[in-house]
């Protein structure tokens, strides 16, 4: 008689973002495989990935089998670390186990041998100082404040120096890989290119891929972007985060997360050292991290001495006369630093944080403007696509010569942005080589594929969003200027004057590296704004202590936790009453505040009205269980990084 094949039961994390479930699925297998695992398996007539968090009983229901079972395992280390993930951020385990799985798999092969040796570096006094401290800290999360141009890349290098020596991997994340090729540049020097790999959305699948495999089997110095966080790093010793105040690490959409927050569960998960890099820190990750015993590093001496001096002027647009003529959005002041700029061979770099050419069109005889027929929003005007584009959704019309409700000619186009500033300087300034970078740039275009242009000096003028002032040292600069600093302030949130200092102040540290003497100009209407005048002096504790107390008083982060909660109906009336329903209920259940409900940012889109409610609580686990509780057709984001 034939003995029939013993199966086993598993519980698998499908790594699919078509599986909503919040709980594992159980799969049968004529093999044994091991917890940690990663096997092929069938969901929904379709073969993915999975990931093996349990064994299991029998259950009293048929089990498709395991397709197959591959020769990697995540370990105990990583499990755990997916599991505390997944209590921490209430995610479909679906989504949340894609996050950690690539696309294909590469057979397990030899550890990769590295061919060249490191090298030491050199460091000041101040930064031997600070690897000292870090190395003899006691606490596992390090937060390194220190003012911009202060070396904080050089104590990274040193740090992973020490543990790719002692034989372990260390992760390097930025805010935008794609962005800072500088800092790959600096490790490669180091540790030289095979044991330097950068993880990011901009490489193929393939390459991502492949990347995957390599750090699974060797130790490796792996600088990426938010989502290397989810690579299966071999001996991880050391996680550094840098600019960790940079709003490029929280994802909203899901799987939604902060990456600050999800590399202390790796950092604890694998007993790593975290070390948290900023000049401009955000508030509530560093009071959070000052909460729970992180030790605080200040570094404030330049790596490069230097007797050069910044002058700081600050122009008030509200003096029409004196300072602004033809331009509204170029004063007459900042014209004449770019002459002396250009003149002296200087490079100019110009910040302003709205794209397009005209954020606001209208018709001046009625009122009529121009709005998406899908967000209900301002369309951009873009005057080299002849185009007014929705930044919302991508809609898009031709541009207009008559009012379509009166049949006015005078459609006025008001509020510019980047591609208006470069209009305008091209035409004052003909012989100037003028470059743009934004969001609307094409791959060529990108910062990332002409950053030699603007460090070889080649490129005079530089015109650009938030992605200039994220850490880049462009050493030819003599010139820095803000455009409508007051922009941040027209937001209703509670982060906007934290978003103010951060812009001003690293806007700032863009000139003030020690390469030469220059200028840092800022245009505003409130030339007396506390917050300007505190980001300038580089005043942090006290901005940090004046915050404090204001977001203690109105009961924001960090003193509470939040919960958004959104939803929208084609009925105004009836998404008013559905979101005072859901607050009797939830404030019957649980000892929370709640405000609202109120309308979301783009609260007419689609043919429907978009409302939200903030649930704000003391203790997190609160506002888990609400989440729980909630109706299927809610959206949700836990510690939104604003409540917008």
């Amino acid at each position: 008689m034939t003995q029939s094949k013993k199966n086993y039961f598993y519980m698998i994390a499908p790594a699919s973002n078509k599986f909503f479930g919040a709980e594992p699925l159980t799969y049968c297998s004529d093999q044994e495989a091991s917890v940690g695992g990663i096997v092929e398996i069938e969901l929904n007539n379709n073969k993915c990935y999975g990931i093996i968090l349990s064994s299991s009983d029998k259950p009293d229901f048929p089990t498709k089998p395991i397709v197959k079972v591959t020769d990697y395992n995540l370990g105990s280390k990583k499990l755990n670390f997916i599991k505390n993930l997944v209590a921490y951020y209430p995610n479909p385990i679906g989504h949340v186990a894609s996050l950690f799985l690539p696309k294909k798999y590469y057979e397990s092969r030899d550890a990769d041998t590295n061919t060249k040796k490191p090298s030491d570096i050199k460091l000041s006094d101040q930064q031997i100082e600070a690897v000292k401290r870090i190395d003899e800290s006691g606490s596992k999360t390090i937060v390194l404040h220190g003012i911009t141009g202060s070396g904080k890349t050089r104590i990274y290098i040193k740090l992973a120096l020490k543990e790719f020596l002692a034989g372990k991997s260390s992760l390097i994340l930025v805010p935008e890989i794609s962005l800072t090729p500088k800092i790959i540049k600096d490790f490669v020097e180091i540790f030289g290119e095979d044991s330097v790999v950068a993880f990011h959305s901009g490489l193929t699948q393939s390459q991502r891929d492949k990347i995957w495999a390599s750090v699974f089997r060797s130790n490796k110095i792996i600088i990426g972007a938010r989502s290397a966080l989810f690579l299966p790093i071999k001996n991880l010793g050391l996680i550094v985060v840098d600019e960790f105040h940079d709003q490029s690490y929280v994802q909203e959409s899901q799987p939604s997360y902060n990456a600050i927050k999800v590399a202390g569960l790796l950092s604890a998960s694998q007993k790593s050292k975290l070390v948290l890099g900023s000049a401009t820190p955000n508030i509530t990750d560093y009071y959070q991290a000052v909460f729970k015993d992180a030790e605080v590093i200040k570094l404030d001496d330049k790596a490069i001495s230097s007797d050069h001096i910044i002058d700081v002027k600050v122009i008030d647009l509200s003096v029409k006369a004196d300072n602004l003529g033809s331009s509204n959005l170029i004063s007459k002041p900042l014209l004449k630093q770019i002459e002396i700029a250009l003149s002296n061979k200087k490079q100019t770099l110009i910040f302003i944080n709205r794209r397009g050419t005209s954020r606001t069109i209208l018709c001046s005889n009625c009122g009529w403007q121009s709005l998406c027929k899908n967000c209900n929003i301002p369309h951009v005007f873009h005057h080299d696509l002849n185009t007014y584009l929705c930044h919302e959704c991508g809609q898009n019309s031709p541009k207009i010569t008559q009012c379509p409700k009166c049949s006015s000619e005078q459609i006025f186009y008001k509020s510019g942005g980047t591609k208006l500033v470069e209009k305008e300087l091209s035409s004052l300034f003909p012989l100037a080589n003028i470059a743009r970078f934004d969001k609307d740039n094409s791959r060529s275009e990108h910062i990332a594929n002409r950053y030699q242009s603007i460090l070889s000096g080649e490129i005079d003028i530089i015109i650009g969003t938030q992605i200039l002032i994220k850490g880049h040292d462009f050493p030819k600069l003599g010139l820095v200027a803000m455009l409508q600093a007051d922009s941040y302030l027209q937001y209703p949130d509670y982060t906007s004057k934290e978003n103010l200092f951060q812009a001003v102040n690293q806007l700032y540290g863009r000139i003030d590296r020690g390469h030469g003497s220059g200028v840092f100009l800022i245009q505003t209407h409130s030339p007396e704004n506390p917050t300007i005048k505190q980001a300038i002096a580089n005043n942090w504790y006290d901005f940090y202590e004046d915050e404090l107390q204001s977001r203690s008083k109105y009961k924001y982060p960090p003193f509470v936790y939040t919960l958004r909660i959104k939803h929208s109906m084609k009925d105004k009336a009836r998404i008013i009453k559905y979101f005072d329903k859901l607050i009797g209920s939830i404030s019957q259940s649980h000892p929370v505040l709640i405000d609202g409900p109120t309308p979301s940012m783009h609260q007419n889109k689609d043919g429907k009205w978009h409302y939200q409610i903030i649930v704000k609580s003391k203790d997190r686990s609160t506002l888990l269980q609400i989440i729980k509780e909630l109706p299927g057709n809610c959206q949700y984001t836990i510690d939104p990084s604003h409540l917008l």
